[in-house]
């Protein structure tokens, strides 16, 4: 018997769509393929209805599982997330799947060239947008042209109807080919024909026979013989390396059915040649607050009912050892962890501290992996083969059954923000969402707390657990403030380093000791200017400067991707007189080689930021400065992160003030969070005094102030008046809403249109714009912006803030759809710029 299924979509309309099924048994949270339109789709299973007629409605293709593919507490964190970020059900059940393993159709469109030229013409006259899309077809050149080719430069929000209204006309044939999913890799292993593995005195004759004629083919039998008695798999990649035999003799084995070759599934719990930790941390001695810390977990974890705790830990205080201590705790009591960090850099030294203590297979997951290795893991979690999943902010959609912890290391930090795709979650509160469904401990840690944050622990909705000293009889580092506005007019400068901070350097390169550099800006430097005529080289996209990369001889957008060769002359007066201005991560790389090398001394320098990495060698930068290979390392702020290195006793900080006078109402809180940080990573064990060199032009800010005598709360207060005073979070919630197009006039009209459809003169709501944002234009596309503040004790939960976007989208959805002008939605945006 047929029912009616509601299905969940991976499109970006806030509705389920209905399909007949005909399966009896409850398929709820399993994926199925549907038609839509003229696609293909995977969607996922979320309910029935049997009220909906049965009438001319599309059946279902094809189940595509044999066991629900998203348990019931999954499809109900999903469908919260959903509504909280005002994304489709079907958007945010895809950021919980593995990439690449939807079974959707592309679509290929294929020109019609002896189409009718009466009909050609009526068409300009009664659709000029499919007039102006057949248009772009012809000139393509191209017989077949994929549809995500024709959606990057012909953008239209509805360009699947007019497809179909060129279909129906005769100018184009739409074809589906279904895309294939991801598959887990294979690898080849070799065993011996079962024959000759269970008759012994067979297998001697064979190797008798070949032991005159090819000795190779001889050891590679007996190799693997060997590795099969003590139940060894033997890989075909491992084998020719170790035995230096040629592929040919396994080939000749094969043929002669001696040996066969086998298939399996790689573990994806990859090992690494060099650790980046090599001590049981548990076996440390722990000092009284984190043996309280670690009481108080356990007592809450006993109760089994959810429990939100913040973990404040100055740096070095021993945060990660409390998470190890509970971690075991529960491993041992049966239950499963989650651990999300804010970086993919923080990773290998978290999980290598993580293996050596815990002694347990750790699976990471992250977006730099590979499709097929985020499926591969996926699985191995949801077969429950694993016990702790670490990874980034998608690692909080994990498959894991019976959590009973998880914790989000740097609460505070900015990439635990989604900004795109929909839904813009927050992984840190949506670390909240989840604890509280599956009824466990939730524990946030941080030494530079968010005021949000740290202001639900001063009012108790998290319980407050403090690391106040240092552990292992380590002492803060001592900080040092150098004004630079003083120190360039005395001349006691070189280029972006002032010379005390030279001599620092020099010192700790001649004692060995590790030198962290932080520059927060990658590249050469961000403005290239003529003199002659004062341009300044732009993003023909974005309304931001290229930035000079020196390693590739190009200038490049850091916001769009927009990269051009360095220029010979300048655009606007062809003169040559070109001068580079400012500081980013190469040039800091270039002038700290040219110091050393004009004084004779050898030093190896490396550069640790976004560019160093592109080549996913993080591990290997990482582990040259672990083993003292690398003096010094120069980055941005992902050195700041978690970085735990013994031997560092020297963070230079070459200008703590790019943050600061940004057009963000967090542009303290960040610029103190993130010089906090990255001054922690000094001296963090007892007998290796850290300094930090705080090189600023503006010494009487508060936030830097706060930071060179340590004082967090000293911060918080004032930060906490500054916000209370122009009612910004924690005593508001904010909603961001974004309009975008390549119509600079169309952007304005449709983002005042909008704001006319929202509340005025209401006491609950502040509502300002729409305004022009500090980046007016981004990737081709004009900007205006509307941000909506809602009283958070009138509006507890932000069901207010969402109702008013709602009511305003329903009166203005028909009106958008038809126009090239975009929109955005961002529940609680990490910045308004």
């Amino acid at each position: 018997m047929s029912k009616v299924a509601l299905v969940a979509l991976p499109l970006p309309v806030n509705q389920l769509y209905s399909y007949l099924i005909n399966n009896d048994e409850d398929l709820k949270g399993y994926r199925v393929l549907v038609s839509f339109g003229t696609r293909l789709l995977t969607g996922v299973i979320v309910g029935y209805d049997e009220n909906i007629p049965k009438i001319e409605l599309k059946e279902v293709i094809e189940v595509l599982d044999n066991k629900p593919f998203f348990s019931s507490k999954m499809l109900e964190f999903t469908k919260i997330i959903a509504d909280y970020y005002m994304s489709s059900w079907g958007e945010a059940l895809k950021i919980a799947s593995p990439p690449g393993i939807s079974a959707e159709s592309n679509l290929y469109i294929i020109v019609n060239n002896d189409y009718n030229f009466d009909e050609y013409k009526k068409l300009k006259k009664n659709s000029p947008k499919s007039f102006e899309l057949f248009n772009y077809l012809l000139k393509t050149n191209k017989n077949k042209i994929s549809i995500n080719n024709v959606k990057r430069h012909f953008r239209h929000s509805s360009i699947y109807s007019l497809l179909e209204n060129l279909e129906k006309k005769g100018f184009v044939t739409i074809e589906k080919e279904l895309k294939k999913q991801s598959q887990i890799k294979k690898i080849k292993t070799l065993v011996l024909d079962k024959e000759l593995i269970n008759n012994e005195e067979k297998l001697n004759a064979v190797l008798n026979k070949l032991e005159y004629r090819s000795p190779e083919q001889v050891r590679i039998l007996s190799y693997i013989y060997l590795k099969q008695v003590i139940g060894e798999t033997v890989f075909q990649d491992k084998l020719i390396e170790r035995t230096q035999t040629d592929p040919k003799s396994i080939q000749y084995l094969k043929n002669k059915k001696l040996i066969n070759l086998e298939y399996i599934e790689e573990s994806g719990l990859k090992e690494n040649t060099v650790k980046l930790s090599e001590n049981n941390e548990l076996e440390y001695e722990l000092n009284d607050e984190q043996k309280f810390a670690i009481k108080e977990l356990k007592n809450a974890y006993d109760k089994k009912e959810f429990s939100p705790f913040f973990l404040y830990g100055v740096t070095g205080s021993g945060k990660t050892l409390v998470y190890l201590h509970i971690i075991k705790y529960i491993i041992d009591k049966g239950q499963n962890v989650i651990v999300l960090v804010p970086e993919i850099s923080l990773t290998p030294q978290l999980i290598d501290r993580f293996k050596t203590s815990l002694s347990q297979e750790i699976a990471v997951l992250h977006s730099k992996m590979s499709d097929s290795d985020r499926l591969l893991v996926w699985k191995l979690i949801s077969e429950n083969k694993v016990k702790i999943v670490i990874g980034a902010r998608s690692a909080i959609f994990a498959p894991m059954n019976n959590l009973g912890l998880i914790i989000v290391d740097e609460e505070q930090d900015s990439s635990y923000k989604q900004d795109s795709p929909n839904p813009k979650y927050n992984g840190r509160d949506a670390a909240i969402i989840r604890a509280k469904i599956e009824n466990c401990t939730l524990l946030l840690g941080s030494a530079t707390p968010s005021v949000e944050t740290y202001y639900n622990a001063k009012i108790g909705k998290y319980k407050l657990l403090s690391l106040t000293t240092r552990a292992y009889n380590a002492v803060m580092p001592k900080i040092i403030t150098i004004d630079m506005g003083e120190v360039k007019k005395k001349g006691l400068a070189m280029g972006s380093f002032s010379n005390y901070l030279l001599e620092m350097i020099t010192d700790r390169v001649i004692r060995k000791e590790g030198v962290i550099i932080f520059q927060n800006r990658r590249g050469f430097s961000p403005v290239v200017k003529c003199e002659d005529c004062n341009y300044v080289f732009g993003c023909p996209n974005c309304t931001i400067k290229l930035t000079y990369h020196k390693t590739s001889k190009q200038l490049k957008c850091h916001y769009c991707g927009y990269i051009e060769p360095f220029p010979e002359c300048c655009k606007e007066c062809s003169g040559n007189n070109l001068k580079i201005i400012g500081y980013g991560t190469q040039r800091i790389e270039d002038e700290l080689s040219k110091y050393f090398k004009d004084k004779s001394i050898d030093v190896k320098i490396e550069r640790y930021d976004l560019d160093a990495l592109s080549n996913n060698n993080h591990r290997r930068i990482l582990e040259n400065f672990y083993l003292g290979k690398t003096d010094i390392l120069v980055g941005t702020q992902i050195v700041a992160k978690g970085l735990d290195f013994d031997r560092v006793t020297l963070v230079g900080i070459i200008n703590a003030d790019i943050n600061l006078y940004q057009a963000d109402f967090r542009a303290n809180e960040k610029t103190y969070q993130l010089l906090t940080q990255v001054s922690g990573r000094a001296g963090r064990r007892s007998g290796r005094e850290g300094t930090v060199v705080i090189q600023t032009y503006s010494p009487e800010n508060y936030s830097i102030k706060c930071v060179s005598r340590s004082q967090y709360e000293e911060f918080y207060e004032k930060e906490l008046i500054i916000r209370k005073s122009a009612n910004y979070p924690p005593f508001s919630r904010l909603a961001l809403i974004e309009f975008y197009g390549d119509d600079e006039n169309k952007v304005l009209i449709y983002s005042q249109n909008f704001r006319q459809l929202l509340p005025k003169g209401d006491d609950l709501f502040q509502i300002y714009g729409p305004f022009t944002p500090s980046i007016s234009k981004a990737a081709g596309n004009f900007r205006q912006m509307i941000l909506i503040k809602s009283s958070k004790i009138l509006d507890k939960n932000g069901n207010k803030i969402r109702t008013v976007i709602k009511n305003a989208l329903s009166n203005f959805v028909l009106t958008l759809s038809t126009s090239t002008v975009m929109m955005r939605i961002d529940i609680d945006p990490y910045t308004n710029l």
